[in-house]
């Protein structure tokens, strides 16, 4: 696995896109736009800028030993990648715990329902599952079938694969494939809400085909129907309340949306996962000179005025690089951010979660 860290700054944004993750076009319509491409940020004309809000800065909720690959939660833990393993920690006393993997693996994907924790092994392209109690890790994907994003609902698990697999459909109560949807096509984004399955298409390496977010519904055979045909990655989409939303280098977009519902101000460029609360998308803006802090900043879903929520600041030496937000995940009370620094002269750093409470 090739550290972020080892990447530089002229490296971060790739960084993004090949190891992010992740409500719906109601009208049935095929909507095509090309994002901004390349250079600097555009100016915020066109979509609403922060207002500066009431920020405040953050410490640290819980230090970590490298950067999280991804970062999800339950009522009562936090669950992460680091180093190629599986951990967890309280949400109410915060202390790592390894939960499985050998340092081997790029374990990138996770999901956690009320008995089995899943993770995607990228390197090995595997499904695996254990008990959140312990017990005997269950490889549900074998090597080399190409797994790469899993998404869930209440009772099936589905898989995103990079090598023009499809989705494939595991029951939970017995982890059983129960169908492929999409096949034929390689899957790099993934997201369940109410009956369908939303999924982006395409490759971040080859970009030998325009990326498509795509509406299918959840048996076997399903059509799929394109909501956007899009030129930019999308780095993790979200589907809530009949609408997607994707983040890309500069904002937040939406399949409705001809303008961007947020874009980022000069000199700065958006982390790749956001979430969606309520009315509001809680967006990462970190510097593009990345010595310095980030921002979290709330966009209204309905184009209201965008407002910083709060400074996202780490105990770093001057001119260190740092990133924010690359992970996100929210629980009914707080956003848990990612973050870490690294001075590029000692080679020193520092990787942590930050919590951010919901304004």
């Amino acid at each position: 696995m090739v550290s972020m860290r080892a990447l530089g700054l002229g490296g971060l944004a790739a960084a993004l896109l090949v190891g992010c993750f992740g409500q719906i076009d109601t009208t049935g319509s095929t909507q095509s736009r090309a994002l901004p491409q390349g250079g600097d940020p555009p100016s915020s004309s066109g979509a609403p800028a922060p207002d500066g809000g009431s920020a405040s800065a953050e410490t640290p909720f819980l230090t970590l030993g490298y950067p999280p690959d991804t970062l999800v939660n339950d009522a009562d833990y936090l669950y992460w990648s680091e180093l190629n393993s599986v951990f967890r920690a309280s949400k109410v006393a915060p202390v790592r715990e390894k939960l499985f993997g050998d340092g081997t693996a790029t374990t990138g994907s996770l999901a956690v329902d009320d008995g089995f924790v899943y993770a995607v092994d990228w390197q090995r392209g595997t499904l695996l599952a254990q008990p959140k109690g312990g017990g005997a890790i269950e490889t549900v994907l074998p090597d080399g079938a190409g797994a790469r994003v899993i998404a869930q609902d209440d009772t099936s698990i589905y898989v995103g694969m990079s090598n023009k697999g499809g989705i494939r459909v595991f029951a939970k109560s017995t982890h059983a494939s129960v169908a492929t949807l999409r096949a034929g096509q390689s899957i790099m984004q993934l997201t369940v809400s109410g009956g369908f399955v939303f999924s982006v298409e395409g490759d971040y390496v080859t970009r030998d085909q325009p990326f498509r977010i795509v509406r299918t519904g959840k048996t076997e055979g399903a059509a799929g129907e394109v909501l956007s045909t899009i030129s930019s990655a999308p780095y993790r989409i979200v589907a809530w309340n009949d609408e997607v939303y994707w983040t890309d280098d500069h904002g937040l977009i939406s399949t409705s949306s001809l303008t961007p519902l947020y874009l980022a101000t000069a000199g700065t460029f958006v982390a790749s996962a956001f979430s969606v609360i309520g009315d509001s998308a809680y967006v990462t803006e970190m510097q593009s000179a990345a010595d310095r802090d980030g921002t979290l900043v709330r966009v209204p879903l309905d184009g209201g005025a965008s407002s910083i929520v709060a400074t996202l600041a780490l105990d770093a030496p001057p001119r260190a690089l740092r990133a924010f937000g690359i992970r996100q995940t929210s629980d009914a009370a707080n956003i848990y951010v990612s973050a870490y620094w690294t001075n590029p002269m000692t080679s020193a750093r520092g990787d942590a979660i930050l919590r951010v409470p919901i304004p």
